[in-house]
């Protein structure tokens, strides 16, 4: 096929060109040649220079057809040579899929690529542990947060212990063929793990003291150097609530508050976790509340907060004391 560029005027401007040129579509599927490696149809001078090229380079030959002579892709010159010779046959591996199903030998042919023996595919059980990957990217900012790489690095490591751990459990409960199980991602390594560890839940423990007051962010380590008060947060220290109002309430009852927290987010085992809950239910259950108000706006209508518990007081509507 022949592509010209048409001139619109009569009288060509300085600066335009007529440029002729080749491209070759194949009369047996219709497809352009396609580069490949590039991707771009290429364009020839001649035909002569394009059906040269594309037999080199392409695999694109002659065939005889109905008393005619076409020049087809190697595809389509694949099947001719089938539909006059016969297929070439080979037999695939059997493969098993991520649902755990397995499909058998294939036969098919090594020249044209045609199915000539399928074999069937059964249905995958649904107890199979069947993998479904997911990722998830993470962002920082290094240069106000240089430390952003030990900690994504960290977590990184306690997913994949994780995740190794979850799908080991999942084929342990799986009572069928365990040839394709497979293998952890991570290899288990004590020191490793809990040193990662130590890394979330330093970062654990510094956004909860942000929300505390202590507004500084600690380099390194499980905790930041100097005794306890130096590491205690401003609501065990400071009397003053976060409106600068007196709030009365006990250094002992203000140190359970925190460590309610701390195994809120950094409970590391069961045992932790279930003191933790039992924790709050004591001082919700006893709490002397220090109420902040809320004058409310159009979304949540006024009321007031425990600085403490989850207690909220909604505020009656006038009208409806």
């Amino acid at each position: 096929m022949t592509s010209t560029s048409n001139a619109t005027n009569p009288v060509p401007p300085p600066w335009y060109r007529r440029v002729t040129c080749v491209i070759l579509v194949c009369p047996g599927c219709g497809t352009e040649a396609a580069d490949d490696d590039n991707g771009p149809v290429p364009h020839y001078p001649t035909r002569e220079e394009a059906r040269k090229d594309l037999s080199e380079r392409y695999g694109w030959r002659l065939i005889a057809r109905e008393g005619e002579d076409l020049f087809v892709c190697a595809a389509c010159g694949d099947k001719d040579d089938c539909a006059r010779l016969g297929h070439v046959p080979a037999c695939s591996q059997p493969a098993r899929l991520d649902d755990g199903s397995l499909i058998g030998e294939v036969s098919y042919c090594d020249r044209c690529g045609a199915i000539l023996e399928p074999s069937p595919r059964p249905a995958p059980s649904p107890a199979y542990p069947a993998a479904a990957p997911r990722h998830g990217d993470i962002f920082w900012d290094a240069a106000a947060f240089p430390r952003g790489q030990v900690l994504a690095a960290a977590l990184a490591r306690l997913m994949t212990r994780l995740d190794d751990l979850a799908v080991a459990a999942a084929w342990d409960a799986w009572p069928g063929d365990q040839t394709w199980r497979p293998a952890p991602r991570l290899a288990a390594d004590p020191a490793a793990d809990t040193a990662a560890a130590h890394e979330i839940i330093n970062a654990a423990h510094t956004v909860l003291a942000w929300h505390h007051g202590n507004r500084s962010l600690p380099s390194h380590g499980i905790q930041p150097p100097g005794t306890w008060r130096d590491r205690a947060p401003r609501s065990i220290l400071d009397p003053a609530g976060p409106r600068d109002e007196l709030v009365p309430a006990l250094a002992d009852r203000r140190w359970l508050w925190h460590i309610e927290g701390m195994l809120a987010v950094a409970g590391t085992s069961d045992l932790l976790r279930q003191l933790g809950t039992d924790l709050r239910g004591y001082l919700t259950e006893s709490c002397e509340h220090h109420w902040l108000p809320y004058q409310g706006d159009e979304d949540i209508p006024a009321h007031r907060q425990c600085l403490w518990c989850p207690e909220v007081e909604w505020t009656p509507e006038p009208g409806h004391e």
